[in-house]
Order: C-alpha cells, then sequence, then structure tokens
C-alpha cells in the first residue's frame, strides 16, 4: 500500500516508494516529483495560515490544517511548526504516513551572519512540546529519524541541574552566561537521573519565542555563544524526554 511520504528540511536523505505521494513543506517552488506542497501562510505573504498546492488528501484539507494548528498550540504556548500539524492531520485522517528530514528538533544555535536583532526563524516554535505531542504517534509509523540517540557530553558535575536552569530568567546576563555554560558541562547521564516528566515540560518555555511578546527573557536566543549551548542542552533534554516516555 502506498503511503503519504513527508520530507521536511532537515539533514539526511529521503527514499521514497514508487507509488508513495511525496509531501514537502514551505518550497517556493514545485517540483513534478512532489505531490504535495504545505506552506506556512506566513513565509509567503498569505492571508490563510496554510497554503496547500497540489493533491490533497482529503476534502476540505487546508481547514483541517488550521483546525489541528489552533487544537495544538493552546497546549504549546506557540504556533505549531507545519510539519507537526501536517503529521497530527494525517493521523486524524488514519492515513499511512512515512517521514525522513524531520525529527522535531532544529538546532537553535545562531549563524554566525545572523544580525544581532534579528530571531532564528525556528526559535517561534516549541520543540520540546512539539516532540512531547509526536511521541505517542511516532512509535507505530514509519520514522527512523525522530528517534534520537544519546548526546555526546563530558563533565564531571554532579549536580541536578534543573533548578539551575529554571533560574535563568531571573539572571542578568552576565550571571546568565556563567550558568548556561555550567549547565552545558553537565553530563547527559545527570539530566536523566534528576529528570521527570514534569521538570521537562516545566522547561519548555525557556527554548522559544513568543510571538505575543516584542521583548523576552530568553535573551540566550539571540546570542551567539550561549545559543549553541542551549541548543545542546535542549537536545539533551529532548533524549531524556524520549528515555522517560519509553520507559512509562
Amino acid at each position: 500500500m502506498s503511503s503519504w511520504y513527508l520530507i521536511g528540511n532537515g539533514d539526511g536523505s529521503a527514499a521514497p516508494r514508487a507509488g508513495d505521494k511525496v509531501v514537502r513543506f514551505n518550497q517556493q517552488s514545485i517540483n513534478p516529483a512532489w505531490d504535495l506542497n504545505i506552506c506556512n501562510g506566513r513565509t509567503v505573504g498569505a492571508s490563510k495560515r496554510f497554503v496547500v498546492s497540489g493533491t490533497q488528501p482529503a476534502e476540505g484539507f487546508s481547514e483541517l490544517l488550521e483546525d489541528t494548528a489552533r487544537q495544538l498550540s493552546p497546549d504549546l504556548v506557540a504556533w505549531p511548526s507545519t510539519g507537526l500539524v501536517t503529521l497530527v492531520a494525517f493521523v486524524q485522517l488514519r492515513l499511512p504516513v512515512e517521514l525522513s528530514r524531520m525529527n522535531l528538533l532544529p538546532s537553535i544555535a545562531r549563524p554566525k551572519n545572523l544580525g544581532a536583532r534579528i530571531p532564528l526563524a525556528c526559535t517561534y516554535h516549541n520543540w520540546l512540546g512539539e516532540r512531547r505531542v509526536a511521541l505517542p504517534i511516532a512509535h507505530p509509523l514509519d520514522w527512523p529519524g525522530f528517534w534520537l540517540h544519546a548526546p555526546d557530553s563530558s563533565g564531571d558535575a554532579s549536580i541536578n541541574p534543573y533548578p539551575l536552569l529554571a533560574s535563568l530568567t531571573s539572571l542578568d546576563r552576565e550571571a546568565g552566561r556563567r550558568v548556561v555554560s555550567e549547565l552545558d558541562r553537565v553530563p547527559t547521564e545527570q539530566w536523566l537521573k534528576h529528570a521527570c516528566p514534569e521538570r521537562i515540560r516545566e522547561a519548555e518555555p525557556l527554548f522559544f519565542l513568543s510571538r505575543s511578546q516584542t521583548t523576552t527573557p530568553n535573551w540566550w536566543l539571540y546570542d551567539g555563544c550561549a545559543s549553541l549551548s542551549m541548543s545542546r542542552i535542549l537536545r539533551r533534554l529532548a533524549w531524556v524526554q524520549q528515555v522517560l516516555w519509553q520507559s512509562d
């Protein structure tokens, strides 16, 4: 049976089989090899939340995407990514789905050539929250790229890192940079040792920006060095989140 083959914009390879319907995201041009292109309306200057072109899996699919996004938003406290919305919509339609190049965990480290006041686009999404939503969906799917290996880490810190992480928003930048650097040296095993689902969820707001605020306490998302450390910490937390879910 042919599947809807979702190809994200991340790293890796894609190998749809003959007969699979290929879905891409936020592509500015159409390739004949794709069956469906789904764009975030904001990126193409459209009034709609999603712009869909190509073969749609169901009547009213654009409306389903918007309804799905609105249902997910309160839980995430952020607008969900187009990839997650599409996946959840396909699962709701009970259609066979495969995925590649989409792990819902892009790097939040700022590129060196990005202007100091320009936000990194991916930081408007709550990736820890999106992976929390996706974990029970991902298990039966053909989605090998979603599952994380234990991140490499080094250091001899034996502290509980979660209270220190939670303190970041109350610190000035100088003190905050020292804490971020200290947290980056905490081994992955310590993050797991002191973890629980509630602590992971409480950490979610530290890793994304709110579109409704003109200023943010998450200054590290605008800081080159701190964002690199926080990106590594985010990946460790995502792996810990996965381990906790698998052990339930």
